[in-house]
């Protein structure tokens, strides 16, 4: 099979371009809703307003993303948000409703808003407007909130019904799983080492996501992540992902000195098939795999131990992917596989040069 080596956009881009968009056609929406369709100020000012709105959001929920404010709690975290966004939203609202009715008026801004022009704005449907940006705002925060806890797509999955219906499909998978966790859990406490999983699931997110993994769920000490063929294989993001978390880690290795007293290893296991992807559960759904792909790769994670090594790869991924010059594969033989009578595969490690 052969798959194009096209670099696709990144989550923090294809969520950007869906913001932006939304917000340009909502600020659209108002002025068609309040049948000002002949004022081409009005339609403007609703574009320029959706634009700067979800451009701001676009900056402060993707770019900036700040650790601090992503582990606050959902409930002061929404509460925070919404404060900040309704400040940006009403100073921008004002700013750019009296910049249209100065220019209409040759005047300039100071000159208006100090004029009997600006009482008449506030007057007119300034505040409507802003309600109705700061509710389309809280919404938006809401919902936003809701999917990054539900995982990656899954909410609009649910939405769209996606996988209402079982469908075929071919994923990578990793299998990601933290050393001697039995140890570490008896040394540090259940709550500490609770905190240390955070911590440690928290700090390798980014290196899953610029990678264009899927997380598909946290098992104990354990992360699965998935990747579509399209996604995974080209530069090989899925092997980019593990080294990539790897020095997430190094990097934040005085924090986890100084809080556990330890730095955290870890070992991976990469394969790929044919999975069926549904919907489970009716009180409480969500959305799963099943395939033999989901006794592979765990075997392989678990057989690190065995090789001595930090990651193995089946070796019918090592065929599909095209290494990048900077990685080099070492065969490291069989893997028996749980679960799949008489079912043994060969498995590679890799290293970076």
């Amino acid at each position: 099979m052969k798959v194009k080596n096209r670099r696709p956009l990144s989550r923090k881009q294809k969520d950007a371009i869906v913001i932006i968009t939304i917000g340009a056609l909502l600020g659209l929406l108002y002025p068609i809703l309040s049948r000002e369709y002949d004022d081409i100020g009005a339609m403007l000012n609703g574009v320029i307003i959706g634009l700067v709105g979800s451009g701001f959001i676009v900056i402060n929920e993707i770019w900036l993303n700040r650790p601090i404010v992503r582990q606050m709690k959902f409930m002061p975290l929404l509460i925070y948000k919404s404060i900040l966004y309704s400040t940006f939203f009403t100073l921008t609202i004002i700013l750019v409703m009296s910049s249209e009715r100065a220019i209409k008026a040759h005047m300039g801004l100071i000159d208006f808003m100090k004029s009997g022009g600006f009482s008449l704005l506030v007057e007119d449907d300034l505040i409507t407007i802003i309600a109705y940006a700061l509710a389309i705002t809280v919404v938006f925060i809401l919902v936003y909130q809701i999917s990054r806890k539900m995982g990656q797509g899954v909410l609009w999955n649910f939405i769209l019904g996606k996988y209402h219906r079982a469908r075929e499909e071919e994923r990578i998978f990793m299998f990601m799983d933290i050393n001697n966790s039995t140890v570490l859990a008896e040394n540090l406490g259940d709550v500490e080492f609770n905190n240390l999983l955070n911590d440690f699931f928290f700090d390798i997110t980014e290196s899953i996501l610029i990678n264009y993994g899927e997380i598909y769920r946290y098992v104990g000490d354990e992360v699965v992540v998935s990747w579509k063929l399209k996604k995974g294989l080209p530069q090989a993001h899925f092997l980019r992902t593990f080294f990539d978390a790897k020095r997430a880690i190094h990097r934040k290795r005085e924090k986890y000195l100084e809080a556990y007293g330890l730095v955290p290893n870890f070992t991976a296991g990469f394969s790929y098939g044919k999975i069926i992807v549904g919907e489970i559960g009716e009180v409480k759904s969500q959305i799963c795999f099943f395939g033999d792909v989901m006794n592979v790769t765990p075997a392989l994670e678990k057989g690190c131990k065995k090789f001595n090594t930090d990651n193995l790869l089946s070796e019918d991924l090592l065929n599909l992917v095209k290494l990048p010059a900077i990685f080099e594969a070492k065969k490291e033989g069989k893997i028996e596989i749980p679960g799949l009578e008489s079912a043994t595969i060969s498995a590679f490690s890799m290293t970076e040069k």
